[in-house]
């Protein structure tokens, strides 16, 4: 083997043994809502008021909302959880 096929391995491995230690840069959940299309965030709107209605007023749309909300970034967190790196 020459020196620099000698060198180019070391590297390669070097590097393949940075990329298995380093963590996977998370986006915020600030973030990942940013990242919401706004057509998913007006059906959380429309969805969010039409749960209030039924439950005659006595829980407020934003309640609804909350938890769309946090369904959609626990759904969003466990896809970059599983295929993040």
């Amino acid at each position: 083997m020459t020196d620099a096929a000698r060198e180019t391995h070391r590297l390669v491995n070097e590097a393949r043994a940075y990329l298995a230690q380093a963590e996977l840069e998370v986006p915020t959940d600030k973030e990942l809502l940013e990242l919401m299309p706004e057509t998913m965030r007006d059906e959380f709107s429309y969805a969010a008021k039409v749960y209030s209605d039924a439950t005659g007023g006595q829980v407020r749309p934003g309640i609804f909302r909350v938890a769309l909300n946090t369904a959609a970034l626990e759904y969003a967190q466990a896809i970059l959880a599983r295929w993040g790196k």
